[in-house]
């Protein structure tokens, strides 16, 4: 459905004020539908003036964006030229094949010739006196409070399986220490941990990574870590603490990453892979490589984060510190690229956009030349539908013929018209 609407709109108007490399916009060109929008985030980057859209320079200004449109409607309206332009940019940008080709060489990069042979336990004997430091509540026994994340529930049943013990300190280093599991020969291991969004398609977006891969060449595992705090609710309090003191503002609400990274301590320690990829890492990746690193030294994986939220919010959920412990950071746009710059060395930045199946995501047959001009806009996240409407307004007084769809769950049912429809997404 969400390709008939954007095939049956001749432009996708985004009125965001601030934005990072949004889905529609990649979503609508693949169909061969140009976008107006505001010259601000990656929007000047997805769209080319006059190629694949028009741009509008005036921020928060309804006027403008409407001027933006009638430069559209008397300019580019039908325009096949344009619908084409469109296509190829998605084709050239955001097909399997590219973006596939780019995570390749950003993981093979990656692994380079450093990585251990894995002879070695994944567990080193650093790694357990690290461990083995870790305090448990009482004197004898595991607290409730220790019990709750899921490394020290493996060091729970560790402990109980070589001797019977409840305490962490009178299990030996040796029977701590972790054989690997057999790596699967000749191919790169990466693991993708997500945050589950509603709004992430598996058509396009993030999760499309993992589609890219040769699998001669790459063996995937992927995690999806669910947002809030339902997996730790008991410790929601202390890790809103100590998110506030990581200086990590997005974190806050997300106790459920933390948990979630926990887990993916114990499963790194079973057998490394390759590389970790937290593809949204504004939300999850901020406690496992720094611990990782010191557990696992020479067998440790490689760690990338790919970050999208627009620059101003970016700067309030990530920390320069922590930062430095990635080998790679992706930011999927040049204008987040040029953010990070003063966070980390610009060796470690790769921008890497969002991918789109451009086979689902494709043009429909021509408009007839008698329909009106259609417009339409997609989503809620940072959307300014109070400056679209001012616009079309704006529009209307002209005695443009236009119909305007909104695909969004904020926009209120009452202002729908003969010329303006609201739909649910």
């Amino acid at each position: 459905e969400l390709v008939d609407v954007l095939n049956m709109a001749d432009a996708l108007c985004f009125p965001s004020i601030e934005d990072n490399y949004p889905n529609t916009i990649v979503e609508a060109t693949a169909c061969g539908t140009p976008t107006i929008a505001f010259r601000t985030g990656g929007m000047e980057e997805m769209v080319v003036h006059g190629s694949t859209g028009i741009l509008v320079d005036e921020h928060f200004r309804a006027d403008a964006f409407a001027e933006g449109i009638v430069e559209f409607v008397l300019q580019y309206f039908r325009d096949e030229r344009m619908r084409r332009n469109c296509r190829k940019a998605a084709q050239s940008n955001n097909a399997p094949h590219r973006i596939g080709t780019q995570l390749k060489a950003l993981y093979e990069g990656a692994v380079g010739q450093d990585k251990s042979a894995g002879s070695e336990p994944c567990l080193s004997r650093r790694g357990v006196q690290i461990l083995r430091r870790i305090p448990a509540a009482g004197a004898d026994s595991f607290g409730e409070q220790f019990m709750q994340f899921p490394l020290n529930r493996e060091l729970a049943r560790m402990a109980t399986q070589h001797g019977g013990s409840t305490n962490v300190e009178l299990v030996e280093a040796s029977q701590q220490l972790v054989p690997p599991e057999q790596k699967r020969g000749g191919k790169i291991d990466v693991l993708l941990v997500s945050s589950i969004h509603s709004h992430h398609s598996h058509r396009s977006g993030p999760y499309q990574f993992s589609r890219f891969l040769d699998p001669n060449r790459f063996t995937v595992e992927e995690w999806r870590v669910p947002l809030g705090n339902d997996l730790n609710s008991k410790g929601c309090l202390q890790h809103q603490l100590a998110a506030k003191m990581l200086g990590l503002e997005g974190y806050i609400n997300q106790s459920n990453g933390s948990v979630a990274e926990f887990d993916l301590l114990r499963r790194i320690t079973r057998c490394a892979p390759d590389i970790v990829h937290f593809v949204d890492g504004e939300l999850c990746g901020w406690l496992t490589p720094r611990i990782a690193k010191k557990l696992l030294g020479t067998s440790c994986p490689k760690f990338i984060m790919s970050l999208h939220q627009p620059t101003e919010l970016l700067k309030t959920m990530v920390s320069k510190r922590l930062l430095q412990q990635y080998d790679l950071i992706t930011p999927i746009s040049c204008c987040i690229r040029e953010c990070l710059e003063s966070f980390v060395t610009t060796k470690k930045i790769v921008a890497l956009p969002h991918g789109i199946d451009v086979v689902f995501f494709t043009p429909a047959m021509q408009k007839a030349k008698d329909e009106p001009f259609r417009m339409c806009a997609v989503g809620q996240w940072l959307r300014d539908y109070d400056s679209a409407l001012a616009a079309m307004n704006e529009i209307q007084c002209r005695g443009l013929n236009v119909e305007y769809t909104i695909v969004s769950n904020l926009f209120p049912e009452n202002h729908s018209t003969d010329k303006l429809h609201f739909v649910r997404d």
